[in-house]
């Protein structure tokens, strides 16, 4: 039950990496799936169909969670939280190139998956870098970052097809940001005891 308090967690580069990470993460995946009906009609795909995609795409998501635990205990940590960000951005790659329904459903297939695993990859994230000490509270606080994420994605797809017409650009910048994600949870390092206050500014 060692690990980091919450005031000594927060001044180091690792949660500034991992609020980073698990902030524009989830910004765009929630910017690709609250608009992911629109999105998909944009692809010249019926509404009928882009509806069902939706629902398949969020059942996929209940797999994603169960597996993405089992995967985080195979392969190394950070490793496991970077296939999920990648994943979620091949995913994004193809329906931004697809040009029938077949490229929809791997879309769904891939992008589905891998949004399950976030949920469960951001409580193993603190478990594994801070410990239990204050798990309740520095979870707490990362789950508000991840909420606000979350937020901003949908209201940002919606301004960006608002000013310029077109989900294309949305995509084009979310991949960018699933990209800056897997960066910084790869500078996050690797786990640290905490040995007190001399190290708590690190």
């Amino acid at each position: 039950e060692q690990g980091w308090p919450l005031r000594a967690a927060v001044r180091t580069s690792t949660f500034f990496w991992i609020a980073t990470a698990f902030f524009i993460g989830p910004l765009a995946q929630m910017g690709m799936l609250q608009h992911q009906v629109p999105l998909i009609v944009e692809a010249g795909i019926s509404q009928a169909t882009a509806a069902a995609a939706l629902g398949l795409t969020a059942g996929l998501g209940g797999l994603g969670k169960l597996c993405f635990g089992r995967i985080s205990e195979i392969l190394p940590f950070r490793l496991a939280v970077m296939l999920c960000f990648g994943m979620q951005a091949l995913a994004v790659l193809v329906l931004f190139n697809a040009q029938s329904i077949g490229m929809v459903w791997i879309y769904v297939s891939i992008f589905g998956f891998a949004m399950g695993g976030v949920i469960v990859l951001l409580p193993l994230a603190v478990g594994h870098f801070f410990g239990l000490t204050s798990f309740g509270v520095i979870m707490g606080t990362l789950s508000l970052v991840l909420a606000v994420g979350n937020a901003s994605g949908a209201f940002i797809s919606g301004l960006i097809y608002d000013f310029l017409g077109s989900y294309h650009y949305a995509m084009i910048a979310y991949m960018g940001l699933y990209l800056i994600a897997i960066l910084c949870v790869f500078l996050t390092g690797k786990p640290r005891l905490y040995a007190g206050p001399a190290v708590e500014s690190a």
